[in-house]
């Protein structure tokens, strides 16, 4: 059994006037083998974490990130994760149609949704 998260990670930098935007697909496995795979279809990159003895497949590239929805706009999630893919897409999207130009209310808007996914964490 594994574990998967679709984030949205709001890195704030003293040396830059706004906060940089980055959208995480993480997946937790007992074995390697599942991970390696998705890694060489998405992209990405597969981790070893010692203390929880798991290993984990993680990206925030936009290339990883674009060929995910490609997937699961075509093979659909279900339930809470169906629901947190669609918000995680929204933000790719957005992110997307600004070039990384993002003013002051689009990162709102990011961290209204940031909150409304972590909500759906913990219901």
């Amino acid at each position: 059994m594994g574990l998967g998260l679709f984030q949205i990670k709001i890195i704030k930098r003293v040396d830059r006037k706004m906060a940089e935007c980055r959208v995480v697909i993480q997946i937790d496995q007992k074995t390697e083998c599942l991970l390696l795979q998705i890694k060489n279809a998405f992209g990405g990159s597969v981790y070893f974490r010692k203390s929880q003895k798991l290993y984990y497949y993680s990206s925030v590239n936009f290339a990883s990130a674009k060929l995910v929805i490609q997937y699961f706009d075509q093979f659909h999630l279900m339930g809470i994760k169906m629901t947190q893919y669609t918000l995680w897409r929204k933000v790719f999207l957005k992110i997307q149609i600004q070039n990384f130009n993002q003013n002051e209310l689009d990162y709102k808007w990011i961290t209204n949704v940031k909150k409304r996914m972590s909500c759906l964490l913990y219901s």
